[in-house]
């Protein structure tokens, strides 16, 4: 996660959707150190902002990590900049992300031959069983709070370099979105599968239930058939936010 005072923005780190790439390219502005901005970082807070700890094993009593779910942000800053602040995320259809998220976990080579892929579609639907089924998959809790979604601007994985030069513009940001980062590039990275015949009928309907927020809330097609495809052109999510309680929240600033 992410917090720019300056440019009064909080971002909030989905997996699987750019998002390491996104949070690099806006690092620089939630801190004054002038140091370079690297794929692994320790917890980060200045003046400028909050950095959260990214792919750092020593971060277990960090207030602030990477994949923060929205409630934890929330409960630990003051209710003005929770409130007031831009919040914004970066999305990707479902059925792709998960199993982008396979190959990442998994570290499998592209399967050659037809027993070769009988056999990685067997593990990806085994792995879907089983992992999905875990409280933290589905990145709901990262993007809504009791139900309700906080985020005010999606940044969508399948329109990246227009959503991104979008948000560039609007926050006047001194960067451009071609200097995005590339980052967590995985073997497969390029190949294209059926995900008609990649799912069956139960693990598309774990994926549907798990990302329903994804699926109604953004536009995403339930389809197998349209997993290729990005949804309508969203941009701004409900004007109505979650309420901050009245009692004061924990400030770590």
């Amino acid at each position: 996660m992410l917090l720019s005072h300056t440019h009064k923005l909080i971002f909030l780190k989905t997996r699987k959707s750019a998002s390491t790439s996104v949070e690099m390219l806006l690092e620089s502005f939630c801190r004054n150190d002038g140091a370079d901005v690297l794929e692994r970082t320790a917890q980060r807070i200045s003046d400028a902002g909050i950095v959260g700890s990214r792919r750092d094993l020593s971060c277990a009593d960090d207030i602030w990590w990477n994949h923060m779910p929205a409630q934890d942000v929330r409960d630990n800053l003051p209710c003005d900049i929770w409130n007031s602040y831009l919040k914004i995320t970066t999305v990707r259809n479902p059925f792709s992300a998960v199993h982008s998220l396979f190959n990442y976990h998994t570290k499998r080579s592209i399967p050659r031959g037809f027993i070769a892929l009988l056999l990685y579609k067997l593990r990806f639907r085994h792995w879907v069983r089983r992992r999905l089924r875990k409280e933290w998959f589905g990145d709901e809790h990262i993007v809504s709070i009791n139900g309700q979604l906080v985020i005010d601007r999606f940044v969508h994985f399948e329109h990246l370099g227009e959503d991104l030069a979008d948000l560039i513009a609007e926050l006047d940001l001194p960067i451009d979105a071609t200097t995005l980062p590339r980052t967590k590039i995985s073997k497969q990275a390029g190949i294209a599968y059926d995900m008609t015949d990649l799912y069956d009928t139960r693990t598309a309907d774990i994926v549907r239930a798990r990302y329903n927020w994804a699926f109604n809330g953004l536009g995403y097609s339930p389809r197998l058939e349209d997993s290729a495809l990005p949804p309508a052109r969203f941009q701004r999510a409900d004007k109505s936010r979650v309420a901050t309680p009245d009692s004061p929240a924990r400030s770590s600033i």
